[in-house]
């Protein structure tokens, strides 16, 4: 009977870490698709930041920042966009 309990908790703990790893590949997953279809948008980038935090909940800001870094897309500085997401004078470049 303790052969049986030690192997049910080793067992346990073998489809918890799977479980961890499963979730950690689906989460590479996501962002790495969220950061493949931000090249293909034409949106601002503070525009498509607050989208893909909110379609993306779990990713934190750091996480998506570099995934948008290394996909390419230029972050603006702060300032050099307006309300609606259009670049101002200010932020255009010529």
């Amino acid at each position: 009977l303790r052969e049986e309990r030690r192997r049910a908790v080793v067992l346990e703990g073998q489809l918890e870490s799977m479980e961890a790893d499963a979730y950690a590949t689906l989460h590479s997953q996501e962002l790495k698709l969220a950061t493949s279809l931000s090249r293909l948008a034409a949106l601002p980038g503070s525009t498509l930041r607050l989208l893909l935090s909110v379609t993306l909940p779990a990713v934190t800001q750091p996480e998506l920042l570099t995934a948008l870094d290394s996909s390419g897309q230029k972050q603006p500085e702060p300032g050099a966009e307006g309300e609606a997401g259009e670049p101002t004078e200010q932020g255009r470049k010529g």
